[in-house]
Order: structure tokens, then sequence, then C-alpha cells
């Protein structure tokens, strides 16, 4: 294939601007961890040459090959955040698609850490869901919730996002249409309901199953919901 190429690149190379490399941080796992804008696709944004780009598509067509329209870029390591051209690969939208829908789990489950390069070790793994098998990174979601509850500008900000989608839906019939038709499919087609409330019953009764009959896991919600009362009760005395 035309993109079978010898990739001669440095770190900080000159061929992407400074802007680049000063979003960047290396992880463990070897990933260009871009710490600059995202869009909500996970993918990173940046403008150069008077054009807006996908941040990974910029890296790969300045240090490799530029890239045809007809194909996109497939992260081999499964971190949309990613811009080290030895992890990304184009491929046709189909190959892209048959990748995820034929493998996700198993490229996820080999995933050694989360979108911003926190690593799955034991200690920052949480694991949710149906037997277990979904895992959230726990520096992520303590960092978010720290940051919505306790940090007024990123609390502002999230709200300035959720305005701005809402400003979307009125602004765009398509997307409305969209959005209407995912919530009469999820509200009023009963098969959909059934199916959903089958599955928030299910996981409701295994949690309680689980408080009731392991006396660690009882005291540890206890203990959580206590701690959680406190800190109320000081920021309302304050």
């Amino acid at each position: 294939m035309w993109y079978t190429l010898s990739m001669t690149y440095t770190f900080r190379d000159t061929r992407l601007p400074p802007k680049f490399w000063d979003n960047i941080d290396v992880t463990p796992t070897g990933c260009w961890q871009w710490t600059g804008g995202l869009g909500s696709n996970g993918y990173g944004r940046m403008y150069f040459g008077g054009k807006r780009w996908q941040v990974h598509r910029l890296a790969y067509t300045a240090l490799v090959a530029p890239v045809p329209d007809d194909l996109v870029i497939d992260h081999l390591c499964c971190n949309r955040a990613c811009q080290n051209p030895a992890h990304l690969e184009p491929v046709t939208n189909a190959e892209n698609i048959a990748r995820a829908d034929g493998a996700m789990s198993v490229r996820y489950a080999r995933r050694m850490a989360c979108n911003k390069g926190h690593l799955f070790t034991p200690e920052n793994t949480y694991y949710y869901g149906p037997n277990k098998q979904w895992r959230k990174c726990k520096t992520c979601n303590r960092e978010h919730a720290g940051a919505f509850h306790h940090d007024p500008a990123h609390h502002e900000d999230v709200l300035q996002k959720k305005r701005e989608h809402e400003r979307q839906l009125r602004a765009d019939p398509v997307l409305r249409q969209k959005m209407n038709a995912r919530h009469q499919a999820r509200f009023h087609d009963p098969a959909t309901r059934d199916a959903a409330y089958a599955r928030t019953n299910a996981y409701s009764k295994a949690w309680h199953a689980r408080r009731m009959q392991d006396p660690a896991y009882r005291d540890q919600v206890n203990a959580k919901r206590r701690a959680y009362r406190e800190r109320k009760q000081q920021e309302r005395a304050q």
C-alpha cells in the first residue's frame, strides 16, 4: 500500500508547529497524548495553515504522508487522543468500521491506559456493568467529580457546553430530528423501553443483593454516604 513508508521523524520535529508539541505528553504506552482542545468525538483539534485540523491527521500528514480523502485514520492503540504516527494507520472507512465492530471489545481489553494516559492498574480501575465487563479510570473520575463540584470555572464550563448543545439542537433541524427519534425509540417503543427497564432492574437487584450479603461492601457504602453527608453539611456551614 502507498502508506507503507519508513517513518523518519523525531519528537519535536520542526515540520509541526511548536503549539502542537506544547500540547503533547508522552505516556508510558508510547502514545503522544494530546492535552489541547478535544472535539465531542474525543479527537484533538487545532488550527494550522488557516485550516482547522483533526490533530492526528495533521501529525500523519506532516510526518509521514498526506492522507487521501477516501481514507480515514485508525488508531491502532485505541486512544483517540494519541498523535503518534507509529500508532496510526490510514484505512478505508469500511475497514475502520469492520475493525471497530468485529474486535472492539478485544482491542479495548488490550488497552493499557485510558484516553488521558492513566494506566489501568488494579488500584486505578473501576469495573461496572453486567458481569463487570466495562471499566473506568478512577483518576479521571475523581478529577471530573472534583472539578465539577469544587472548581467554579469547570462547573460553569460544563454548563456552558450543555447550553451550547441545547442551542445547536434548536438551530439544527436535522440534529433535533435525530435526537427526537432517539427519544421516541427509548421511551415510546415498548420493546426498547422494556429492555432498558429490565437492564436497570437487573443491575439494581444485583447491587442490593451484594449490599445485603457482603458486610464489608455494605460498610463501605455506608461510610461513603456518611462522608458525603458530612462534606455537604460542612459546605453549607461555610
